[in-house]
């Protein structure tokens, strides 16, 4: 099992060099700048914004695309590790992280508002009562698996999912947990429209 050799740079676009890095951060960084990638020039990144990330992101990705995909779909398996997505930003890419959010950063009113509507959804029957989760081991690179069982059940009939590039068994616990609860708890949604007050906020923000 090797690690990839990744460019880092810092918060001022600084060249850094070329080490081994496991960083799911700078994995997507490379996904953007390398030759075999986006090919985006390293000046027209947010340097700040993405140091930040790989400074307080803890999530590594171990796998090697060996098929052909999308720039968009490997970034999208790489930042689901960390229950993530990237957006487009105006010209900029950014990941939308799913975490618990205190600060709001714009207010819908009747005012700007219109056509508003809420809904409750209730999870359907339950045809697994556990998630399983696939994983590959860092230290032997062969397949494992970890299972989340939630208070109740017994564990009997799991739903069996696959992560790529995952390799911590806490983390890929983690991974099962957040998808599971995702599937089958109640949830309320709020349904309106609005003007270009709709544009400030984000994939995931309050």
């Amino acid at each position: 099992v090797t690690d990839r050799k990744l460019r880092h740079f810092d918060s001022t676009g600084t060249d850094l060099g070329v080490w081994s890095d496991r960083s799911s951060i700078w994995a997507i960084v490379d996904c953007l700048t390398a030759d075999y990638g986006a090919k985006i020039p390293v000046s027209e990144l947010d340097h700040a914004y993405w140091v930040n990330l790989a400074e307080t992101v803890d999530s590594k990705f171990d796998n090697v695309f060996t098929s052909k995909s999308t720039i968009w779909d490997v970034m999208k398996i790489i930042a689901a590790n960390f229950k993530a997505e990237p957006v487009i930003v105006g010209s900029d890419v950014r990941l939308a992280i799913d975490s618990v959010e205190s600060l709001p950063v714009t207010l819908f009113t009747p005012d700007n508002a219109f056509d508003m509507s809420w809904s409750t959804s209730f999870p359907e029957r339950l045809d697994s009562n556990c998630v399983e989760v696939v994983y590959t081991d860092h230290s032997t690179g062969l397949k494992s698996s970890v299972q989340f069982t939630p208070p109740g059940s017994d564990g009997s009939n799991p739903e069996t999912l696959t992560m790529i590039g995952e390799s911590d068994r806490d983390s890929a616990w983690r991974y099962g947990a957040y998808i599971y609860q995702g599937k089958y708890a109640v949830s309320d949604s709020v349904k309106f429209s609005t003007g270009m007050e709709g544009m400030i906020p984000l994939v995931g923000d309050v």
